[in-house]
Parts: C-alpha cells; sequence; structure tokens
C-alpha cells in the first residue's frame, strides 16, 4: 500500500504496530471499500500533521467536506509514525521510541478493495453471473488455474503456486447445505463448480409476489408469477447441464463429493416451495455469504495475501490459549485476582485489567469465552 509494485501487500506483509494498523488490516481483509477512502481521506488530511491551506482541503478525490457525514474521528497518534516496543520504564528512562510507519492505502489499494467488494456484493445479492464476470475481468486467475497468481514481489509464481490452495478437507459440514461445497478451498476448479452451482440455485428463489405492486389484479400477478417460473426453469435447467461436466474434469475423491452436491441441487425441481422444504439450506441467504467469503478469500489468496485478518489470527490464538490453560488446569484470572498482594499492571494497562476481572467475577468460574468478554457491557 505505500507505492508502486508493492502496493497492495500494505497491511498484510506489515507487522501490525497498533491497534489501528489490526483495523485497517481487517477494513481491507474484509472489502470494506467505503471505511477504507473515509479512512484514507482522514490520513491525507491529517497524515503529515499539516492542518493548514491546500494539503487539509484535498484528498485523493480532490475534496474533504470538514462537516460531511463521512467524516470520522481518528487518533492522531496512530496515523502517523508510531512509537513501537516501549513501556513505562523505557519513556521515563529517556530512550528513544522505535518509529514505525502505519498501515497506510493508496488510490490503487482502494480501488482494488473496490472491485472485490463489488465481486463480493453481486454475489451477497445472487447476481452470479455478474460476479463472474468481474472475476474474470479483474483477478482471472481465480477461475482460470492455468494463469499467473500476482506475487508482488515477495516470492516466485512457483513457490506461491505449491501453497495456493487450503486444506480441502471438507469436515462434517451441516446436512442441510447452507454452507458451499469445500469453503476453505481457493482452487479455482472448486471456485467455479460453487459459483455455477450457486447460480443454478438462484433459479429456484420464488418471485415475490408484493413486488408485482397492490393494484395489479391477482389473474395478472399469477399469470405473471406462472410465466416467471416457467423462465425460472428452463434457466435453471441451462445451468444444470455443465455442472456433471465439469465435476467429472475434477480427481475422484473431490469429484464424488461435489457430485453429491449437485444432484442434492438438482432435488429442488421436485419441490413447488423449496424455500420451505427440506433442502431450504440451499437458498439460504448464508450460503452466499460463505461463497462470498470463499470467493475472497481466493482473491486475496491470487495476490499473495493472507486470507484471514490479523483480528481474527489474534482471536483464534486467544481463543486457543485459553482453551489451553482451561485444559491444563491453570488459573487464566490477571494475576491481580490471585497474588495476596495484588500486584499487576499499572498505566495504559489499568482499564483494560479492570474489565478482564470484572469479566471473571461475573463467569462464576465458567471458562473464558472470548464472544462473552467482548459483548460484555461495562
Amino acid at each position: 500500500m505505500n507505492g508502486g509494485s508493492s502496493s497492495s501487500s500494505s497491511s498484510s506483509s506489515l507487522d501490525m504496530y497498533s491497534l489501528h494498523d489490526v483495523i485497517l488490516n481487517y477494513i481491507e481483509t474484509s472489502a470494506y471499500s467505503s471505511t477504507a477512502r473515509i479512512l484514507s481521506q482522514r490520513k491525507l488530511k491529517y497524515g503529515d500533521g499539516e492542518c493548514d491551506g491546500k494539503k487539509e482541503e484535498q484528498n485523493g478525490d480532490g475534496n474533504i467536506d470538514n462537516d460531511g457525514e463521512d467524516s470520522m474521528d481518528i487518533d492522531r497518534d496512530d496515523d502517523d509514525e508510531l512509537e513501537v516496543g516501549l513501556g513505562v520504564s523505557d519513556k521515563k528512562a529517556g530512550i528513544s521510541p522505535v518509529k514505525r510507519k502505519g498501515v497506510e492505502f493508496d488510490e490503487s489499494d482502494l480501488e482494488g478493495i473496490e472491485k472485490r467488494r463489488a465481486i463480493l456484493d453481486h454475489i451477497l445479492n445472487g447476481s452470479i453471473s455478474k460476479s463472474v464476470d468481474l472475476l474474470n475481468s479483474h483477478f482471472p486467475s481465480v477461475l482460470n488455474e492455468s494463469l499467473s497468481p500476482i506475487t508482488n514481489g515477495s516470492g516466485s509464481g512457483n513457490s506461491f503456486h505449491s501453497s495456493r490452495y487450503t486444506s480441502l478437507n471438507p469436515g462434517p459440514g451441516p446436512s442441510n447445505h447452507s454452507i458451499p461445497v469445500l469453503p476453505r478451498s481457493t482452487d479455482p476448479a472448486h471456485i467455479k463448480l460453487n459459483l455455477q452451482i450457486q447460480e443454478f440455485i438462484e433459479h429456484f428463489r420464488p418471485l415475490n409476489p408484493s413486488s408485482l405492486g397492490g393494484s395489479s389484479p391477482s389473474s395478472s400477478a399469477g399469470s405473471l408469477t406462472g410465466s416467471t417460473s416457467s423462465i425460472n426453469l428452463t434457466n435453471a435447467l441451462s445451468a444444470a447441464q455443465g455442472l456433471h461436466t465439469e465435476a467429472k474434469r475434477l480427481s475422484p475423491e473431490i469429484r464424488a463429493i461435489f457430485l453429491k452436491e449437485i444432484n442434492d441441487a438438482g432435488a429442488l425441481f421436485a419441490y413447488s416451495n423449496p424455500e420451505n422444504s427440506i433442502l431450504s439450506g440451499f437458498l439460504d441467504q448464508k450460503r452466499r455469504i460463505r461463497l462470498s467469503e470463499m470467493v475472497n478469500a481466493a482473491i486475496l489468496k491470487s495476490q499473495n495475501k493472507p486470507t484471514q485478518s490479523a483480528l481474527e489470527n489474534y482471536a483464534r490464538r486467544t481463543t486457543l490459549l485459553y482453551k489451553l490453560m482451561n485444559d491444563h488446569g491453570i488459573d487464566p484470572r490477571p494475576i491481580s485476582m490471585t497474588d495476596d498482594l495484588g500486584l499487576g499492571s499499572h498505566g495504559t494497562d489499568q482499564k483494560g485489567r479492570e474489565h478482564l476481572e470484572e469479566y471473571f467475577k461475573q463467569s462464576n468460574g465458567k471458562p473464558f469465552n472470548l464472544h462473552g468478554f467482548v459483548n460484555s457491557t461495562w
């Protein structure tokens, strides 16, 4: 993100030096394009400490509305170079801070995030063909195995290709089909076939009668609904034709998994109202969400970026550490709650320590739960 060839690797390849960096990394990984652009505008406005003249008024789009609804209050300390690795005693001793450059978005980064967001939104809205068109236009290697992924100068194409695909273990998975096949895979063949299956599924969503308008006679509405259903059925049959052919190109083990999914999806033809059938999971919005996450990970992987944000990694590590302590009978409470002397951290960590103490007081001996801690009110 800090320039030319290595632009988009910024928050993915840099260490996280502040909470602000972690947030920006999460925004980039999740493709929250509007938020990313707003924060980048604030950076251009305040980043170098100049708040006068043209410097304050200009941004990547040429202007900023100081009183606009998109304005956000961002901590200035995290927006510029960051002081890293100093404790309270170091600062008192007069040790000079180590300067680190925080995560930044340039225009090319923002455009990349916006392209990714457009693709994900099409999937979430059920416009699969539009998402495929954008993938072929902006990120062709996601669906085409013969194309080399972007390396951003961080490694050779061959070394990246060898680690390109994530675990193919399908796991137990839900029995109601609310999750795509092999959701952790970034293999182009798996992404492509999952998108084709989803396009097939979308034709079974019933037309909402309320969208026809209250003034239309019921006979006209029924006629239109019947006509639309006929069109949807024809489109579904057309979309189904290539699914078995694509699946047969896969390895035997993976082929069997996809063929079962295709056969189950084909059973949607048997229901007049599939959303109320035992196969309703195919039409669940959760499936679209998981497919969008799968495609997002594949795009990031094609750009040689981590598919998980730093925030998710920290959450997973925290959960695992507390689980290990619980499994081994280690008291996870802060030392201030277990030490007779009441010793604990002070200064900037005081509020966090108090929150953790309060959580354990309210937990009544139950194992630590990260979601419960984050959702607690103080």
